[in-house]
């Protein structure tokens, strides 16, 4: 399955995209790497993902609309997780 996880550095979804990288699913992740948490725990938690070869990341403000448009575009997730 084909998933696209917003956040995906942050906790909840570091541990969700984790759970189902071990799971064999493939993800895409994206995250602004905002201030709101430490930068340092987002970016080893990223470390962590990218280990995976069906992790996708992607370094992206989904208040852009357009950059995340062009981006999500022919992509066509089975599910979509904010």
């Amino acid at each position: 399955m084909k998933i696209l996880i917003t956040g995906s550095a942050g906790f909840i979804g570091f541990n969700l995209a984790h759970a189902l990288l071990k799971k064999k699913h493939v993800v895409y992740g994206i995250d602004s790497f905002d201030n709101y948490y430490s930068k340092k725990f987002k970016t080893e938690r990223n470390k962590i993902l990218k280990k995976y070869k069906n992790f996708k990341f992607k370094k992206i403000d989904i208040t852009r609309k357009q950059e995340l448009k062009k981006y999500l575009k022919n992509k066509n997730f089975e599910i979509q997780k904010n």
